[in-house]
């Protein structure tokens, strides 16, 4: 292995046709919180120079040196943790160099992207479906196996927003990513890929394409616990229902902790005067949706986080119950793997969730802005959550094969 491939591995391609746009800068303390998961992260990103790590296919699969899980379509993982590998396959488990949107610089992109046709998602109130090429420009404003200039930056902003907060506070980084660059595709190889692509594409879900890209197509590269695999991830390996529960532990995923690090890090966000998620962007995505969870306990894609100070109070009130419904989805769909509008989710497991929620906002209300602290004491919350309930336990599709909730809070 050449001396400029430290840290990623002989079969991480780099490519040339990239000018970096954003990084790290050198004195923010945001490389220490990142040297916690990784000690030797400047070392092994110093090659991150005036060129970008990509994976040598676009489709999914692990090397010796990286993995790109199922559904992870615009992103793959460098284990840290050498060690670890076993055979031609990387372990999941440690922390991660993460590179995000490297993909259109494979030389199997268009191939790829052919086989998103695939691919489908349901197209509104008609029975019609869109393939992933056509769903993601018109529905959620990005490009199938892309990343934009603009979406990088979002997240970028927002992210090391988070990070440097939560570090300032507590002491610590949150179960988030934590970035080190933005790359941005020459135009050579964004009109390449756009143009490769075209012919499975509606000619509206193309136009849209050509103008999210208008600024450029982006690499966004951080650092992460471990490979992040979501509560989305689970959703093909593991039946829905009450036998779930014994499927996650029978994968040795711990309930208790994935969700009791999901609370803690809402009620920390809290304190910081953060909120998760912005009606706003609902159809863009939300960073407390079962798509972005992990089950470590963390989040990643925080481009719907937003400031409490910035908010009128309409929408902080809809903010604000946005972050609590996405969350209760989530908790559920990880525990259930099915929407709770269905329900699957009994009374006494929500309860119990807002209970616990509500324990340690309420302890924390002195130190919470004066507006959110105002609606974690408020009886319209306890309302809107009780509403929640009735709707659930109302419409059940069957009752979950458990009884009690010890398990999920064994100290509570």
């Amino acid at each position: 292995m050449s001396d400029d491939r430290v840290g990623f591995g002989p079969t991480v391609d780099w490519s040339p046709e990239v000018e970096t746009e954003w990084s790290l800068p050198d004195d923010s303390p945001l490389w220490r919180a990142a040297e916690s998961w990784v000690p030797e992260v400047r070392r092994r990103t110093a090659c991150c120079i005036g060129r970008a790590p990509v994976a040598r296919s676009a489709f999914v699969g692990a090397s010796a040196d990286y993995v790109r899980p199922p559904g992870h379509n615009r992103s793959f993982y460098v284990p840290m943790n050498p060690g670890e590998n076993a055979g031609d396959s990387v372990c999941y488990a440690g922390p991660v160099i993460a590179v995000k949107g490297s993909e259109v610089g494979c030389d199997d992109a268009v191939r790829w992207a052919k086989q998103q046709l695939g691919s489908t998602f349901p197209s509104g109130q008609v029975t019609r479906q869109r393939s992933a090429l056509d769903f993601f420009p018109l529905a959620e404003h990005k490009i199938a196996g892309a990343m934009t200039k603009a979406e990088a930056q979002e997240e970028v902003d927002k992210t090391v927003r988070l990070q440097t907060s939560h570090l300032e506070r507590f002491g610590f980084p949150a179960r988030a990513p934590i970035p080190l660059f933005v790359f941005r595709w020459s135009d050579r190889v964004t009109n390449a890929y756009l143009e490769g692509v075209r012919e499975f594409m509606c000619e509206r879900a193309f136009s849209t394409a050509k103008g999210l890209a208008r600024d450029g197509l982006a690499i966004l590269v951080y650092v992460y616990p471990n490979v992040p695999i979501r509560v989305w991830d689970l959703q093909d390996d593991l039946e829905s229902g009450g036998g779930r529960l014994e499927e996650l532990a029978a994968a040795g995923i711990s309930m208790s902790d994935t969700v009791s690090g999901w609370i803690d890090l809402f009620s920390r966000l809290i304190r910081l005067g953060f909120l998760p998620c912005d009606h706003t962007r609902d159809e863009v995505g939300q960073a407390f949706r079962y798509q972005n969870a992990v089950i470590d306990g963390g989040f990643v894609d925080w481009d719907s986080l937003t400031d409490e100070r910035l908010l009128s109070d309409r929408d902080l009130d809809l903010n604000w119950e946005m972050s609590i419904r996405e969350l209760h989805s989530t908790i559920a769909h990880f525990l259930f793997g099915v929407d709770p509008s269905g329900s699957a989710m009994s009374t006494q497991i929500v309860n119990r969730i807002y209970c616990e929620l509500r324990a340690r906002l309420l302890n924390d209300a002195p130190q919470l802005p004066k507006r959110l602290a105002e609606r974690v004491v408020s009886q319209k919350w306890h309302e809107l959550y009780t509403r929640s309930v009735e709707s659930l336990a109302a419409t059940p599709r069957f009752q979950p094969e458990f009884s009690g909730v010890e398990f999920l809070f064994p100290s509570g």
